[in-house]
């Protein structure tokens, strides 16, 4: 079957073997992105220059996720990022040093428990599946290192959104407050109390405040 087109064009075609086994066929080499070419009638030099990158990583990311191979998070092409073994930390950054941009932001299941400070997180959950998008504000070096606050267990499907904006400053750690929405009820953990210490109710708009200190832990300050 055709899963690669360009208008009536067929670039690349797929058969599922009957003990599950794929296998592609295509027009053109794989690394045709990258590929030097001496073809007078393409100039010479690298082709990446002649075809839209971004074109071809969704190409590749497609036929990856086809076989069961999954990102680890979507973002512009522009933007690298690093997630924690269990997400207590994203490092993000903007990669283009001529493209500064003041924010950033990345998706990805692996997000969608947690809240970071100084950042959004908007949620959704649906068919049985979580997913967030982080976006972050980007600092020095158009870089951004945000740490987890705390978890966050949705009891049932829809849209939470979780903004984690720093209030101050001390000795004793960064206090945030967090400020929800949303139509999905919720609950809010922090450091390893197994009681929340904030319950979302659907559709209404809340905030409490935590502590977050330099030893890495986060504490209620209220509600």
């Amino acid at each position: 079957e055709p899963f690669l087109t360009d208008g009536d064009r067929i670039m690349g075609v797929r058969r599922i073997h009957e003990n599950g086994g794929r296998a592609y066929y295509l027009g053109m080499p794989l690394g045709l992105s990258w590929m030097y070419v001496l073809d007078p009638e393409l100039g010479g030099g690298r082709l990446n220059e002649r075809f839209d990158m971004d074109v071809m990583a969704a190409f590749y990311g497609e036929m990856l996720e086809d076989v069961g191979i999954h990102a680890d998070y979507k973002a512009d092409p522009m933007v690298r990022a690093y997630i924690s073994d269990h997400a207590n930390t994203i490092f993000i950054r903007n990669r283009d040093p001529e493209v500064w941009t003041s924010d950033a932001s990345l998706t990805s299941p692996r997000l969608a428990t947690r809240f970071y400070g100084g950042a959004v997180s908007d949620i959704q959950y649906a068919d049985d599946r979580k997913i967030a998008t982080v976006t972050a504000k980007l600092g020095r070096n158009a870089a951004a290192i945000v740490e987890s606050l705390g978890t966050i267990n949705m009891l049932d499907e829809g849209l939470l959104a979780v903004e984690a904006t720093k209030t101050g400053t001390s000795d004793t750690g960064t206090e945030y407050q967090i400020t929800i929405s949303g139509d999905a009820p919720a609950q809010f953990l922090v450091g390893d109390d197994p009681h929340p210490v904030y319950v979302h109710e659907a559709g209404a708009s809340g905030t409490f405040l935590v502590l977050h200190m330099p030893d890495g832990t986060t504490t209620l300050v209220s509600e």
